[in-house]
């Protein structure tokens, strides 16, 4: 997840004291036009805009006890799981998805396991993200198993003492 500074809106101004409006606010001068409530294209702005440049806060660190403790979350549309990796012990972030047909990788909100599979066509992942088994690309050309792990989400992992 990215982070960005804040985007500053400037608000409208409120209507004038000359009372040339009858007390009333106008659409679209002082409020959202209607439009805008049922709007996909206003609402994938918001999303873009709130969701994708700051943090989110999504699970406490003390939920995973061993490697392989996972949790699932989809927030706005978009798939992503927490692990603890086996190969350091640190919570890794990674987009729900595989590399090879999109299908999810794992299918519960919460498990545990240091292989993830994907059931459409069998890829395997360990825990690092790293892609392990592409059964049947062993002999197509140009295929690199490095180059097709999980994609890596930036994620942020505050302990307190």
């Amino acid at each position: 997840m990215a982070t960005a500074a804040p985007v500053k809106a400037t608000p409208s101004a409120p209507p004038a004291d000359d009372n040339t409006t009858g007390g009333k606010l106008l659409p679209g001068e002082h409020t959202l036009p209607a439009s805008w409530w049922t709007s996909e294209k206003i609402f994938e702005l918001e999303k873009r805009a709130i969701f994708n440049k700051s943090w989110l806060f999504c699970t406490h660190a003390s939920r995973f006890t061993k490697a392989g403790d996972y949790y699932a979350f989809n927030v706005v549309g978009i798939p992503f799981f927490i692990i603890k990796s086996k190969v350091d012990g640190e919570l890794k972030a990674f987009h729900n998805v595989c590399r090879h047909r999109a299908y999810p990788v794992v299918r519960k909100e919460k498990g545990s396991s240091i292989v993830l599979g994907c059931k459409y066509h069998g890829w395997s992942y360990n825990s690092d993200g790293k892609l392990t088994k592409a059964p049947h690309f062993d002999n197509v050309e140009g295929f690199k198993k490095e180059e097709n792990s999980l994609f890596l989400l930036r994620l942020m992992s505050h302990l307190m003492d």
